[in-house]
């Protein structure tokens, strides 16, 4: 049996399948294909260290549905732009 992407509820994958992976493997999810890449990062308090050396304004501004997120002492991420 087949199953068709287009035709699977999005929100299955969002909150069933999608939240439940951890940062890396939700960037990857999200490159395997144009439908995936609807599916929404809601969390970036959880990352190991080394991305998140690298979040910088620009980063979040691609990513505007986070819920939870982690700039403590982090001097690329500006206050004001939160």
């Amino acid at each position: 049996m087949i199953i068709q992407m287009d035709k699977f509820p999005i929100d299955v994958l969002q909150y069933h399948i999608f939240a439940n992976l951890d940062f890396l493997s939700q960037i990857r999810f999200r490159q395997v294909c144009k439908w995936f890449y609807r599916l929404e990062i809601h969390d970036m308090f959880n990352i190991d260290g080394k991305y998140l050396l690298k979040l910088s304004d620009k980063i979040l501004s691609c990513y505007p549905y986070v819920k939870c997120l982690n700039i403590s002492n982090n001097p690329n991420v500006l206050m004001s732009t939160i």
